[in-house]
């Protein structure tokens, strides 16, 4: 499966660990980033490649096959699905959870026998308190690694575009989860909230703003 795949001859696959970005590229994209050339059954870690990263929030690992080289290096960690959204009303607010000083979008892990639609429905209801959610259609991809207690996962999220057609029901943040707050943002608060968050919630949002603007 391809992820972040630009076009047939620039390939650039990232995978993200916390706000650094690993790019799996054929070549160089940015002289002033780290570079790190890796053959074609160089053992690769996260430990590995994060030692690499130096003081810049991006590693470019280089070499002539980068998904053949992404996949390896995936293969080495647990894989962990989830799904979730931007979940939008008539008046162009989004929904977005405050949660360990961050501002972030709904998410969570797929349970079994769930489909990701079904799935990101449900996280969302869950963790905002919302009702009447329906999925418009799928946006993107995002993947990110964390060590969990010394085993290192990577989540690729599946995202959707979403509407909340209930204008009255106030949101109500699942607290147990952690979350501490659940609000609909707009204009130049969400547009903080944003600039604030993750690298894979801006990527999110990139795609969601770039398809309104193509849609106008």
């Amino acid at each position: 499966m391809r992820y972040f795949v630009t076009d047939i001859r620039r390939i650039m696959i990232c995978v993200y660990y916390q706000n650094t970005a690993l790019c799996f590229v054929r070549q160089a994209e940015n002289e002033t980033d780290p570079i790190l050339h890796v053959t074609s059954n160089e053992e690769l870690t996260p430990a590995k490649l994060l030692q690499k990263v130096e003081n810049s929030n991006t590693l470019q690992i280089i070499s002539q096959d980068p998904e053949q080289c992404f996949e390896r290096f995936a293969a080495g960690l647990v894989a962990v699905e989830a799904a979730g959204g931007i979940v939008s009303r008539k008046d162009g607010s989004v929904m977005m959870i405050y949660r360990n000083g961050v501002w972030d979008l709904p998410k969570g892990h797929r349970e079994k026998h769930e489909t990701l639609p079904e799935c990101a429905i449900r996280e969302v209801e869950e963790e905002c308190g919302l009702n009447q959610i329906k999925i418009d259609r799928f946006l993107t991809t995002t993947q990110h690694i964390y060590d969990t207690y010394g085993r290192w996962e990577m989540k690729r999220v599946w995202w959707y575009r979403m509407s909340c057609p209930d204008n009255t029901t106030e949101p109500k943040p699942q607290t147990e989860e952690g979350i501490q707050q659940a609000e609909w943002l707009a204009g130049r608060r969400l547009w903080l909230a944003v600039a604030g968050s993750y690298y894979t919630i801006r990527h999110v949002f990139d795609v969601y703003f770039n398809e309104n603007e193509q849609s106008k």
